[in-house]
């Protein structure tokens, strides 16, 4: 599909989603769980909750590059099932070599004790590629039972 333009409406979302890794990377700082609840409280309770979690990790991704907090930073400090889900529902906004690039972080996902992050997670990679993880994972766990036969 192609990408069309963003409307005035995306930047706003953008900008909030920005400042949302800035609150996330502050509580990290501080130590306090406090402003990821509050980043989770607003992607839940914003109009389009699941445009609001692909925004959340369009910014996530770009994070390490300005904010020093990521993807990963995120997956870390994610205590509740609420935070993995959303996580996981947003990383339908990566591309096939962004998803490529955090394989481990999918797998963790997929491997979640929550139902609903497994669901989202399957979701979301499936708008991408299922057959691409799927095949890429299965190698890995091949590598590595080859390596404990041979």
């Amino acid at each position: 599909g192609g990408s069309g333009c963003a409307g005035g409406a995306d930047v706003g979302l953008e900008r909030r989603a920005t400042a949302a890794v800035q609150l996330l990377a502050l509580g990290r700082f501080l130590l306090s769980g406090r402003p990821r609840e509050e980043v989770i409280l607003w992607v839940t309770t914003s109009d389009d909750p699941a445009q609001s979690c692909r925004a959340l990790v369009r910014a996530l991704q770009e994070g390490p590059a300005f904010e020093g907090y990521g993807l990963e930073d995120f997956l870390e400090d994610a205590a509740e099932p609420l935070d993995r889900w959303c996580l996981a529902d947003g990383l339908e906004a990566l591309s096939r070599p962004e998803l490529r690039g955090c394989l481990d972080m999918v797998r963790r996902l997929f491997a979640d004790s929550s139902g609903n992050v497994r669901v989202a997670i399957a979701r979301s990679v499936g708008r991408v590629d299922l057959e691409l993880v799927v095949s890429e994972l299965a190698e890995q766990y091949l590598d590595t039972l080859g390596g404990s036969l041979a």
